[in-house]
């Protein structure tokens, strides 16, 4: 493969892993390229292969977003007099959701993400919410062996088995969904709306630089970087995306910066105009790890009640629910131990555990949607 972008990556455990010259969409495959075009469209058509393609296997990926500026000390305060004695006020939400944020250390909201990978079937993802308002939504644990498939979160933990019309697709579509930001940092903006026909338009480069423009039928892409001659290498700097309808959606822009002290690869999303000069959103790639593909086995093994999690620890959930026999085996826990059991009829038990998921994700996303929209009003 050829030489990698941002060079070896130092993972947690302190080994250097050859990752980039592993994946062949963020370097010219085959060799170094002998010129900035050539690199770009071998890494434009690296970069159209399906998402789940692009993790190898016997990996670990983490990376983070956080989300916005810190809150403002000063916007709660000029709330605080706004909403005095005004009980129904429509900025009490926002209050709260600054003061938490400020009680919490005055950073921004930060979800936190490892997957430990190995194929479709054999796949472990973790995500954690630095400012979630509810307990049920601070984390979220999914795991899938090639016999069932677990969700863990703080007050609950669901098992079910493969089998049963749509669980595979319904999961894939949730992943898809968890690992946008991986994918955008592992293709460093090649993989931007390629689930559509895509084509390279027009692409220019000098000594140092390059610049292209890419068209799809429901956008235009320009793309801005570097490129060394020396090495052969090439990097993408700047995107910005227009809808090919004007109004069909928002004009984005996406300015990736990489081997700093705290990511290997940092991209800042821009939802223009309105964050024309504050990020929306930061996403960084922190690490990238090897791990022994046989370890997946203690990864995913189903926890229990007053049992240890491979990562999370002792099991303090307040109920499982068990769907793997075809009914749902619903389980009363307190201080680890089984106290009630019962079990309900399977007939909607075939989609029901996704639920579970979704309200994890419904409630973190409406905190941050009402971060987000008081950034605006500020």
């Amino acid at each position: 493969g050829g030489g990698g972008r941002v060079g070896e990556i130092m993972g947690s455990r302190g080994h250097i892993f050859g990752y980039l010259a592993t994946l062949a969409f963020i370097s010219a495959a085959g060799g170094q390229a002998t010129d900035a075009e050539s690199w770009f469209r071998q890494a434009w058509q690296d970069a159209a292969k399906p998402r789940f393609e692009t993790f190898v296997p016997g990996t670990v990926y983490r990376w983070e977003v956080e989300w916005g500026p810190p809150p403002s000390p000063h916007r709660a305060a000029k709330l605080r007099k706004e909403v005095e004695g005004k009980p129904d006020h429509p900025a009490r939400q926002e209050l709260a959701t600054l003061e938490r944020l400020l009680a919490l250390g005055g950073k921004p909201p930060i979800s936190s993400y490892t997957l430990w990978w190995v194929s479709e079937n054999s796949w472990r993802l973790n995500k954690s919410d630095s400012a979630a308002e509810e307990e049920v939504a601070r984390f979220t644990d999914v795991a899938v062996s090639a016999r069932e498939r677990w969700m863990h979160a703080p007050q609950q933990l669901t098992i079910t088995s493969l089998t049963g019309t749509g669980r595979a697709e319904d999961l894939a579509s949730w992943l898809q969904s968890m690992t946008a930001d991986l994918h955008l940092l592992l293709t460093e903006g090649f993989g931007i709306s390629r689930h559509v026909p895509h084509d390279i338009e027009s692409f220019d480069a000098s000594e140092t630089g390059w610049t292209a423009r890419t068209l799809s039928a429901t956008g235009i892409f320009f793309f801005s970087g570097t490129w060394s001659k020396d090495g052969g290498l090439g990097a993408v700097e700047q995107v910005e995306a227009s809808p090919a309808v004007p109004g069909q959606w928002g004009p984005m822009r996406y300015v990736f910066s990489r081997a700093s002290s705290s990511a290997v690869v940092e991209v800042q999303t821009f939802n223009l105009p309105k964050s024309e000069t504050s990020p929306e959103r930061i996403s960084r790639l922190t690490a990238v790890e090897s791990f022994e593909v046989s370890d997946m086995s203690r990864l995913t093994k189903v926890p229990e009640a007053g049992g240890d999690d491979a990562i999370r620890g002792a099991i303090r959930v307040k109920s499982i629910h068990d769907h793997r026999s075809g009914d749902i085996v619903k389980q009363k826990i307190e201080e680890g131990a089984i106290v009630d059991e019962r079990t309900a009829s399977g007939e909607a038990a075939d989609r029901r555990w996704l639920r579970y998921l979704g309200v994890g994700t419904l409630l973190t996303l409406a905190g941050l949607l009402v971060y987000l929209r008081m950034r605006v009003r500020a």
